[in-house]
């Protein structure tokens, strides 16, 4: 839990997303159900939230490289 604790604190995607699906595992293998689907639902926000991390940067590349497109397009209508 120390470690959970700290990967939250540090924001720190990815061990979220391992840490939480290693205790939503052994918790359900030890009949732990409640705090398994707890684990699991935190495994999910973390997914969701890489996800939408990555549709920012992707969209931003995607825009810049428009701007890119654009701007060589109206050197070359301006020649």
């Amino acid at each position: 839990m120390e470690k959970l604790k700290k990967s939250i604190d540090t924001i720190d995607h990815e061990n979220i997303r391992i840490l939480s699906h290693k205790m939503k595992g052994s918790s359900a293998n030890l009949g732990a159900k409640e705090f398994s689907e707890l684990c699991g639902k935190m495994e999910e926000k973390v997914k969701i939230n890489e996800l939408k991390i990555q549709l920012r940067q992707s969209f931003a590349k995607t825009m810049k490289e428009f701007k890119n497109y654009l701007t060589g397009l109206n050197r070359k209508i301006n020649i």
